[in-house]
């Protein structure tokens, strides 16, 4: 009996994983809005700020290939497929441009460039 609540304990966490991976992997929206927004809205903003590019660089993000053709920009020359973008302040060291662009941005923008350092 006491190896059978060893084995339920220890395989908990590992469930709760392979439930988040599997959500991950297949966009559940239901991951997004009722366990990760909640835990993500519990940290301090930077903190928040931080860990929404790392799961950016992972690849750990909504995915949406959504198109309409209203929407579709051309601005000095530039088409985009959305006027929704990103600003380069949200990703200043260009470390999640692959899982930001599968979001459905119209357009990335990452980096900053200043002539001193801040």
């Amino acid at each position: 009996i006491m190896l059978r609540r060893v084995a339920l304990l220890a395989s908990g966490p590992a469930v709760v994983a392979a439930t988040v991976g599997v959500g991950l992997y297949t966009n559940n929206e239901t991951l997004y809005s009722q366990v990760a927004m909640p835990l993500v809205r519990c940290l301090d903003p930077e903190t928040a700020h931080r860990l929404a590019v790392w799961c950016a660089a992972r690849g750990m993000v909504p995915s949406d290939k959504s198109r309409y053709p209203i929407l579709t920009q051309t601005v000095l020359g530039m088409s985009f497929s959305n006027p929704v973008g990103i600003a380069a302040g949200f990703d200043k060291h260009a470390e999640a441009m692959k899982g930001l662009s599968k979001m459905g941005f119209g357009f990335v923008e990452v980096g900053s460039i200043t002539p001193n350092a801040q």
